[in-house]
């Protein structure tokens, strides 16, 4: 952007010169108006109360319009009042209905006088914003998803929504600390503010992360948030929609503690537990933790019991069918015993049998043999060839052409010669006789 040519006047304004037309025209516009206005802040220094007031669209994280209003110590009066019907101070992040006078002042610039406030326009407004949010919560359908989730009845590991270094931090953890140094549970621990502007957004991303983990597989047993040590007033912060949209979806249990007993958000109504303060939620887990391990003793030593009883009968069982088995056993060698006699008597006569057979066969063969000795042979009619050596001529390849034959009969024997021309008047096989 150039410089500007212009020529500066030579007699310029001053600042108080400025101010003063401007000052002199909300003066004519002096009069009390009522406006709607959300309290961004308050401070309290001197005894006036400095309240900054700001328009914020709904939804959105810019203020569209700000300005200062101021309680002078003459209507400190409006604040004991409104503290007294709403139950609260007047404090950051309420809507308040308010009757203001502006003023302008050349030292302090623009601000309002605030000279009434109506307490039941915020407790109204307070309470219409809870409506909203449990209708719109109704309409989805899912009011009470997180609620009716069974609370768990153990714990192993939990995941920690908390304000850094916040007081109810340091109470949670003294439980927590040693149940985690005794490995009986894991803490892990994700920081966001609980108030003021950036609030809804960082609980948001704490719950996302926490989200991340669980379709990651490690899914907690349960959610804590907690605060604790804030003021009550700045639990307005925590009744949002989105927020309390996210806990209802939130797949594993939801518990709160965030550290007032009679004031309660929409987070507290739509928590599977909701418990009053951080220590609170650290000492229901380890009690928790201590139910579960004497339940789980009792049910050892239930089934030890249950074991022993079985064991026993399971013996008592075994005696008796080893008793059975003994008796059976015996009965059945003696019947073994019985039918190997029996075999054995068997197989005996079997054999004897056998061998008498075998005994006549042989006879049979014997005589057999003995009847086809030479002399039955011969009885026969048959005849017996014989070399000059004596031994039988069986073929007629193995007669000898020359030498003398004997041909042996079953009464006599007679000598041949082969080739010679025997008398048969001399043979006495051919004698009538």
């Amino acid at each position: 952007m150039g410089m500007s040519t212009a020529r500066p006047p030579t007699a310029p304004l001053t600042l108080s010169a400025l101010l003063a037309p401007i000052t002199a025209a909300v003066s004519r516009q002096s009069g009390l108006f009522w406006v709607i206005a959300e309290v961004d802040g308050v401070a309290n220094p001197n005894g006036n109360c400095f309240v900054d007031l700001v328009e914020r669209p709904a939804g959105a994280a810019d203020p569209v319009a700000r300005c200062l209003g101021i309680v002078w110590p003459a209507h400190a009066h409006l604040l004991r009042t409104f503290e007294a019907q709403t139950g609260h101070p007047l404090a950051a992040g309420m809507r308040v209905l308010i009757r203001v006078r502006p003023g302008f002042h050349r030292r302090h610039g623009f601000s309002v006088s605030i000279e009434g406030i109506e307490p039941s326009f915020t407790v109204g407004e307070a309470a219409r914003n809870l409506r909203q949010i449990r209708a719109a919560l109704q309409q989805e359908g899912i009011a009470d998803r997180n609620r009716s989730l069974p609370a768990p009845a153990d714990f192993c590991s939990v995941a920690v929504i908390s304000p850094a270094d916040a007081a109810g931090l340091s109470d949670f953890r003294r439980h927590a600390d040693r149940l985690e140094a005794a490995g009986l549970c894991s803490f892990r621990y994700h920081t966001a503010r609980f108030q003021g502007q950036s609030a809804q957004a960082e609980l948001l991303q704490a719950l996302r992360t926490i989200w991340t983990e669980i379709r990651a597989g490690a899914a907690p047993d349960a959610v804590a948030l907690i605060r604790g040590g804030g003021s009550p007033t700045d639990l307005g912060w925590l009744n949002a929609h989105p927020l309390a949209r996210a806990l209802c979806l939130m797949p594993v249990p939801v518990i709160t503690g965030i550290g007032h007993a009679t004031d309660r958000t929409i987070l507290d109504e739509v928590a599977c537990l909701s418990l009053d303060t951080p220590s609170r939620v650290s000492a229901h887990i380890q009690d928790a933790i201590a139910r579960a391990a004497r339940e789980g003793a009792r049910d050892l030593q239930h089934i030890l019991s249950h074991s022993r009883r079985l064991l026993a009968r399971s013996r008592e069982q075994v005696d008796r069918a080893a008793g059975t088995v003994r008796l059976c056993a015996g009965s059945r060698l003696r019947e073994a015993a019985q039918r190997l006699d029996r075999e054995r008597e068997r197989v005996a006569d079997a054999a004897i049998a056998q061998v008498r057979r075998a005994r006549q066969d042989s006879d049979s063969r014997l005589r057999a043999v003995l009847n086809l000795g030479p002399r039955q042979t011969l009885a026969r009619g048959f005849a017996i060839v014989r070399d000059a050596h004596g031994r039988p001529i069986t073929r007629a390849a193995r007669m000898p052409a020359t030498g003398p034959l004997t041909v042996e009969f079953s009464d006599d024997s007679r000598t041949v010669h082969p080739g010679a021309h025997n008398d048969p008047a001399r043979d006495p096989a051919r004698d009538p006789a």
